[in-house]
């Protein structure tokens, strides 16, 4: 038969795994918490130590890679070059850009989807474009006479 100090203490054993489950969880989450944190300091002290960009000021030339799709065979890089307007934030590599002719939207890319292009020549706008030469598909005609004809029949024969 259980007595009141058995349920007593039965009771204040459930309670006590209850707060002990708790307590273990809470330090558990903190632990992970803690480790995570460590390791991605770690991954950014690694990374920052061997990257290396230049820094875009408002007014530098880039050009784009256009967003979207993964084919094999594409453009890597937009054909319109983008001039930088600002750094969205002091130390957020994301820039505002806007297309440097003509009317174009601004628009707001990450660091690494940027190629700095300072270095290109100017465009000629009075220049026209070059056309490429077309080959032709047609093979070149070639005049064979009868004599020659007769003559490589009878070296055959």
């Amino acid at each position: 038969m259980a007595t009141l100090r058995d349920y007593m203490s039965t009771r204040c054993s459930i309670i006590w795994v209850m707060w002990m489950e708790a307590v273990t969880r809470i330090i558990c989450k903190t632990i992970a918490r803690e480790n995570a944190h460590k390791a991605t300091q770690k991954n950014k002290r690694n990374y920052d130590g061997k990257v290396r960009s230049t820094v875009l000021s408002p007014g530098n030339c880039v050009d784009l890679t256009p967003r979207g799709g993964h084919e094999k065979l594409r453009n890597h890089w937009e054909d319109s070059i983008h001039v930088v307007v600002k750094q969205v934030g002091k130390d957020v590599p994301i820039h505002e850009l806007r297309p440097e002719h003509g009317k174009g939207r601004l628009r707001v890319m990450h660091r690494n989807l940027l190629l700095p292009c300072d270095h290109l020549p100017f465009e000629t706008e009075g220049l026209p474009p070059i056309k490429p030469k077309r080959k032709d598909a047609r093979p070149a005609k070639v005049d064979i006479s009868a004599k020659t004809l007769l003559s490589s029949a009878r070296m055959l024969l």
